[in-house]
């Protein structure tokens, strides 16, 4: 809307008006016809990607190819430079303290600047239609776009994505929706080692026989879990010669560490040399002093607004029970194998709070009902000072109250 002035008093009439010199705008005038205005264009932050199947060099190459493509075939968006993007997803709190918990979602990472964010999904085929690699451009509550590519299944598969780069189109406005389907499938052919349950990959359920090779390996890989109670962590390696946590982009924090500590084992495994080509290993680790108890269910019953909170579903390893419909917060749930400890009377309900620093890590907590005893309120207590959250968004301290529930 053009805006307008109104003067207070009327316009001398003295002296004849004249025309403005070229150079001379006039106020309230409409653009000159042959300059118009520049509407902002919207930012996309190409953000890295998840492949399992895929090491960290090539799913950095590829990320770059398709910010590349993006740019071709987006013109009237501006891209935000990789370098810039990498800034904003660093987890470090406003302190520049590292995030106690680094694994929050990239997109959520960078939505105080506004940016548009991509997603990478594989649409399976269909008897009329093969198969589509989707690239979604997401704004913070909504699709904004989708561009569609063929997904050539007979290529290798850092090939795919490169073919696929090359030939995006758009699809129509609400083609680019889709629905998914969640849960964890329990594989057969595990192997027991010790603390340890270990499973080579060899189909959408299965474990590999080979599995069982990597057993001599136990106890070192046993080693690289010291002090954690209940971890489950994806090994992708080729051979003796490259290994890499799953899908790991940022190497440079404590989950670098056990992935040198992990794949210095594998590496030495009798399983890695019988394997050829890329495989998949899950290691998963229990405490010995777990084994058989209860996990409690934790739900968030409320938490200050700095801490990013959300409903979900959670399931329970438990065979038949219920899933629970909850409030969470990032990493609530690691603290249950410590809290399993504790030991509390089946149906028992213990509502606790704790607080938070700007980095995450916990600086108090206490039992505010529920607990019978000192002792398990002290068992309690110990165990969600253990706890790690993600940073807060303010770069201020925050509160979580906690209901822990012990199910019958």
């Amino acid at each position: 809307m053009l805006g307008s002035c109104v003067r207070p008093t009327p316009c001398p009439t003295t002296a004849p008006a004249t025309a403005p010199p070229p150079s001379a705008t006039v106020a309230g005038a409409p653009p000159s016809p042959t300059r118009p205005a520049q509407k902002e264009r919207e930012k996309i932050a190409v953000l890295p990607f998840q492949d399992e199947q895929l090491f960290r060099s090539e799913r950095r190459a590829l990320r770059e190819k398709l910010a590349a493509a993006l740019g071709k075939a987006l013109r009237d968006y501006e891209l935000v430079p990789l370098t810039e993007v990498d800034a904003e997803l660093r987890p470090t709190a406003k302190s520049g303290a590292r995030c106690a918990f680094d694994g929050v979602p990239n997109h959520r990472r960078v939505s105080g600047k506004g940016w548009l964010t991509t997603e990478l999904v594989h649409v399976s085929g269909f008897k009329e239609k093969g198969e589509e690699l989707w690239v979604q451009v997401n704004g913070w509550q909504s699709l904004e776009l989708t561009l569609a590519a063929p997904w050539n299944p007979k290529l290798p598969r850092v090939e795919r994505y490169e073919s696929a780069f090359t030939s995006l189109k758009g699809l129509p406005e609400g083609g680019g929706l889709l629905g998914g389907l969640g849960g964890r499938f329990m594989p057969r052919g595990e192997v027991k080692a010790g603390t340890l349950t270990l499973c080579q990959r060899a189909g959408f359920t299965d474990c590999a026989p080979e599995t069982k090779a990597f057993s001599d390996k136990a106890a070192e890989m046993a080693a690289c879990f010291a002090g954690a109670d209940h971890e489950r962590r994806h090994v992708i390696f080729e051979g003796a010669s490259r290994c890499e946590l799953e899908e790991l982009d940022d190497a440079s924090g404590p989950a670098g560490k056990r992935e040198a500590c992990l794949c210095a084992a594998v590496a030495k495994s009798a399983g890695a040399s019988a394997t050829r080509g890329r495989s998949r290993l899950i290691v998963e680790h229990e405490a010995k002093d777990l084994a058989g108890k209860s996990r409690p269910e934790i739900r968030v019953v409320e938490a200050s607004t700095n801490l990013h909170a959300d409903a979900d579903w959670h399931s329970s390893d438990k065979k038949g029970q219920t899933p629970v419909h909850r409030l969470t917060v990032d990493n609530v749930d690691s603290v249950a194998p410590a809290l399993a400890r504790c030991a509390l009377p089946a149906g028992s309900l213990v509502l606790a709070e704790v607080s938070v620093s700007d980095a995450g890590t916990v600086q108090a907590a206490r039992v505010l009902s529920g607990a019978k005893t000192k002792r398990d309120a002290a068992c309690v207590e110990k165990a969600l000072a253990a706890g790690a959250y993600a940073c807060t968004s303010d770069g201020k301290p925050a509160t979580v109250r906690l209901a822990l529930a012990w199910p019958d």
